[in-house]
């Protein structure tokens, strides 16, 4: 098997490639059978009113499945009147947290978000 190529530590890298095969991982990803509710309860939210909201939208892969998570994604951004979106070119979910330069971009995002929140700030009114 080879390792996805992340901007990790050689020795982060593996312990992260290992725990990516185990029982615990995937029971994880499933969250059991509370899914079903997530996603009813997920259904039901029609405003997150003007709490300032910074949606990420990764690029990769350019295949349906990712279509649809994004314009899922930029819809969440509309529900918060302070909301938006950024579209992260040639990212994936994943290197979102485990490569530097996209790693840097949610970390950017994140104090973003902060920033607004105590300066009462429309994230929706910002550009690029």
């Amino acid at each position: 098997m080879e390792l996805p190529t992340f901007d990790l530590p050689e020795e982060a890298r593996l312990a992260s490639a290992s725990y990516s095969v185990t029982p615990r991982f995937f029971q994880s990803l499933l969250q059991g059978d509370s899914m079903p509710t997530v996603f009813q309860e997920e259904r039901e939210v029609t405003s997150l009113g003007n709490i300032p909201l910074l949606v990420l939208v990764a690029t990769e892969p350019d295949n349906a499945v990712r279509k649809v998570w994004n314009q899922a994604n930029i819809e969440m951004a509309g529900l918060s009147t302070h909301g938006s979106y950024r579209i992260v070119e040639g990212a994936t979910h994943i290197s979102l947290a485990y490569r530097k330069d996209d790693a840097q971009v949610c970390i950017d995002g994140i104090l973003e978000v902060l920033a607004a929140v105590r300066n009462n700030e429309d994230l929706s009114q910002r550009t690029e």
